[in-house]
């Protein structure tokens, strides 16, 4: 068997019908935060479009060594984008963006 023979794809012809039209799917249309809470290990967000994620405590040192009261005194900026830690009203100085969990960066994009 030749190498060049293994590299090709096969083709079979067969076809499979499609289901569903695009317009019958639902894509995100905006990243806002609708709302926050709080486990032992992560910080759940629920998104206004009905998407949730859920992030590491251990990825946002602030977080993870805080009480979980700490926690739990933030606000949310007025384009619902940030969670904001006042450190005059908590002992957390720290924002969190939405976006920067919301697609992978490489390395060097995060420097």
């Amino acid at each position: 068997m030749t190498i060049s023979s293994i590299s090709k794809p096969v083709r079979t012809g067969k076809r499979y019908p499609i289901r569903y039209r695009a317009h019958q799917y639902t894509f995100p249309t905006e990243d806002t935060i609708d709302s926050v809470c709080f486990d032992a290990t992560h910080v759940h967000i629920q998104l206004s479009d009905g998407r949730a994620i859920s992030i590491p405590l251990v990825w946002i040192p602030p977080l993870y060594d805080a009480n979980p009261e700490e926690r739990e005194k933030f606000v949310l900026s007025d384009d619902r984008q940030l969670i904001i830690w006042d450190p005059e009203e908590s002992e957390i100085n720290e924002i969190l963006r939405l976006s920067d969990y919301l697609q992978a960066k490489s390395r060097l994009q995060r420097r």
